[in-house]
């Protein structure tokens, strides 16, 4: 197939696939379409990347990687191996941040909100405490006058003991 690919003329390339969602380097974002070129064309300083599948620690399989990449070809750059892991976790990170972030400012909202409710609350009590009071007097009054304790609670005024 002919395309034209980063240069003037059109450069006759093999096309060995082409997908439709790849994502990039942020796995947060949609994926866009891809074509992949042989390895023959590397065009104005592309570069290529492998991918070896192990069962094993993959940095045990660098060194034999290493080897059979300058056995190929000893001009050849064999540069940033890493573990896929480490791969995804980079690709990862702008939206690890975000959500730290979005928890951090969460907590903070939780504290501020629990602070403001424990103020309303404190305010209104402080200014209710007489209240309470002056119908707390009311109530031992009341018992004190009937001179009865049947059907209170297990305190008496009347008699300022535990009744039972």
């Amino acid at each position: 197939m002919l395309i034209r690919v980063t240069t003037l003329e059109p450069v006759e390339v093999e096309i060995i696939g082409v997908v439709q969602h790849q994502r990039g380097p942020s796995l947060a974002r949609d994926g866009q379409e891809t074509i992949y070129l042989t390895h023959m064309y590397s065009g104005n300083g592309g570069g290529m990347t492998y991918v070896a599948r192990t069962n094993s620690d993959a940095e045990l399989l660098v060194p034999q990687v290493r080897r059979i990449v300058r056995a190929l070809d000893p001009q050849l750059p064999l540069s940033d191996v890493r573990p896929m892991e480490s791969r995804v976790s980079d690709a990862m990170t702008e939206t690890r941040f975000a959500l730290v972030l979005i928890g951090g400012f969460g907590l903070i909202a939780l504290a501020l909100a629990s602070i403001g409710i424990y103020g309303v609350l404190s305010h209104i009590v402080r200014h209710r405490v007489g209240e309470i009071g002056v119908a707390w007097r009311s109530v031992r009054r009341r018992v004190a006058y009937s001179g009865s304790c049947s059907g209170k609670p297990p305190l008496c005024p009347a008699r300022g003991s535990w009744s039972g």
